[in-house]
């Protein structure tokens, strides 16, 4: 029996560059939360990131259907 958190959390690095000044930079990783619509755990996990100004992109697993989509397990 796997122990599955409310809440994942992944990085995706943006393959976007900007060049400036002959100089090429890398966009930072970007969060993607998943988490269940009322979970407590995900509010504060999205509370801090707002409050830490880190860019995240929010992903609402309501039923083994998203979960199995979004992660490849369809275990809530």
């Amino acid at each position: 029996m796997a122990l599955i958190t409310p809440v994942a959390i992944t990085t995706q690095i943006n393959n976007h560059k900007t060049m400036t000044n002959d100089t090429t930079i890398q966009s930072a990783a970007k969060v993607r939360l998943y988490g269940l619509p009322n979970s407590a755990e995900a509010y504060e996990i999205r509370d801090f990131l707002n409050r830490s100004v880190v860019e995240f992109d929010w992903i609402e697993l309501t039923n083994d259907q998203d979960c199995d989509r979004e992660l490849g397990f369809s275990a809530i």
